[in-house]
């Protein structure tokens, strides 16, 4: 995910150690406004709370399943308040959109310029949907939905337990056509379930007995490179045409705990893990010898 956006009035950006004290004022300041409906701006809010949520935004963000951004004002680097999604399903590519904008910068379309920014990199990252819920009852919430262009859908009745007691919920959604964006049509999606890794019987062992699979490239590059059934045979011999004999993982795709990406590579476009692979995702293990004309590979 992108880690900045801005609309030249507000900036979202993703969090950083030293925005602790920013985060706990502006908290501190919007607590009456807030807590009816978040219950994590309590009264008795604290600033290591702030030092505990950005280091767990920073861990998420590092194992994709949630992105947090602080809103701030462009010109000045003031914190207004805050944006993320999170709850990210990517097998069917939606997810939830929350924000929030402490009092003294409320009633200004902070928070609706912020959502269709964090809207906007969430559909540029292959997402198709993202919904947006807030308690029946918290008007300020729902306007900003509103603003956005986001539908109204219904409402979840007992969805949440707040103060409590179960409430309801408003949803909306947002998704690219909304925003003059496109949904994602990726054709490599149909073969998704032929996806697949070369390593060597060695690495694999060692995988094993960690617990976890990862390749020298997750270092350098930031990714583990797979290949679909039809890019297979070309990575075999490019890659690995002096090893006499490989190891072939087929990979689930929708079991992966880690971020799956198409990228452009070789004028292609090749699957990459941005993480470990776990081993529960690897659904099968072939191995292949080298043959004088080099490696075939007759899979589908």
């Amino acid at each position: 995910m992108q880690t900045e956006a801005t609309n030249g009035t507000i900036t979202i950006r993703r969090y950083r150690s030293e925005d602790a004290e920013a985060l706990f004022q502006a908290a501190t300041e919007s607590i009456a406004e807030i807590w009816p409906w978040m219950p994590w701006c309590h009264p008795q809010y604290a600033l290591e709370e702030s030092t505990a949520w950005i280091a767990h935004c920073q861990e998420a963000w590092e194992t994709g399943t949630e992105y947090n951004f602080l809103i701030e004002d462009a010109a000045t680097g003031q914190y207004l308040g805050g944006v993320g999604i999170n709850q990210i399903h990517r097998a069917n590519r939606f997810a939830n959109l929350g924000y929030w904008v402490r009092s003294s910068a409320a009633r200004r379309g902070i928070a609706t310029a912020a959502t269709l920014l964090l809207a906007r990199l969430a559909f540029a990252e292959g997402l198709n949907r993202v919904d947006i819920v807030m308690v029946v009852g918290n008007a300020a919430s729902y306007r900003v939905a509103e603003k956005s262009g986001a539908t109204l859908e219904g409402v979840l009745r007992n969805r949440i337990w707040l103060h409590g007691r179960s409430c309801d919920l408003h949803i909306f959604s947002l998704i690219p056509e909304d925003v003059g964006m496109k949904s994602a049509i990726i054709p490599e999606d149909e073969h998704a379930a032929r996806m697949y890794h070369i390593t060597t019987p060695e690495a694999w062992k060692t995988a094993v007995a960690n617990g976890e699979y990862t390749a020298p490239s997750l270092q350098t590059e930031g990714f583990i490179h797979c290949s679909l059934s039809r890019q297979l045979e070309r990575s075999l011999n490019k890659f690995y045409g002096e090893i006499p004999e490989v190891l072939v993982l087929r990979i689930d795709p929708f079991k992966l705990t880690h971020r799956l990406l198409y990228e452009p590579a070789d004028n292609d476009r090749f699957p990459h893990i941005y993480g470990v692979l776990n081993l529960d995702a690897v659904v099968e293990k072939i191995s292949l010898k080298k043959g004088d004309g080099g490696y075939e590979w007759k899979g589908i």
